[in-house]
């Protein structure tokens, strides 16, 4: 399982601004590693983070991923998230 939590460096500011906003998780190379900035596939996994700003991926195979967040202003892109079972 892969966890994440988004937090805000505004103590005041709420989390429900990233309700039902997608997290895609994709096999490396990634959705860019071809065309620049244009997403050439589709995720691997999709979620969707909930109103706490959690989001979560069940499931995960060891491998290596690229993890895309959607926010309304702004993408946000984690590469060379590898997993691997203890």
């Amino acid at each position: 399982m892969l966890l994440g939590i988004l937090t805000s460096t505004n103590a005041s500011e709420s989390f429900a601004v990233f309700e039902g906003m997608n997290a895609d998780l994709h096999t490396a190379p990634g959705p860019f590693a071809r065309n620049g900035d244009t997403q050439t596939e589709r995720p691997f996994l999709r979620t969707q983070i909930d109103d706490l700003g959690h989001f979560v991926f069940r499931d995960v195979p060891e491998g290596e991923y690229v993890l895309v967040l959607h926010l309304s202003e702004s993408e946000v892109i984690i590469e060379k998230l590898t997993i691997r079972l203890l």
